[in-house]
């Protein structure tokens, strides 16, 4: 099991977040752009992914959350032109001026499992 980050800059409420990534199937998961080239951070280890949005977002500004990916979702991330960064360690990007946290939207086959990490 795989997990990525995903975020709301405030567009959407929680409920509507929720609501419309499993529903429509698609991921809004962090990236990071560096060196003209875009990847998606992703973890094997839970605490880790919670420790890396501790490291790089402002909780009081966005909302974030740990998302579930299948081996497949990783393949459907690569199949449309998307880097996997398997991070081990929760780096700290979020000050670096060489590279920007953003966030993608990734469109998948399956409803994606979203959950809060307490």
């Amino acid at each position: 099991m795989y997990y990525g980050i995903i975020f709301n800059d405030g567009n959407l409420s929680i409920g509507d977040f929720k609501k419309e990534c499993q529903q429509e199937s698609w991921l809004p998961l962090t990236v990071i752009r560096q060196d003209d080239e875009t990847s998606v951070p992703i973890f094997t280890n839970p605490e880790t992914a919670h420790k890396f949005m501790k490291r790089n977002f402002k909780a009081r500004e966005v909302l974030t959350g740990l998302l579930m990916l299948t081996d497949k979702d990783i393949e459907n991330i690569k199949d449309k032109g998307g880097k996997v960064l398997d991070l081990k360690w929760p780096n700290k990007y979020k000050d670096r001026k060489d590279c920007q946290i953003d966030v993608e939207i990734f469109e998948i086959d399956s409803k994606p499992d979203v959950m809060t990490y307490k």
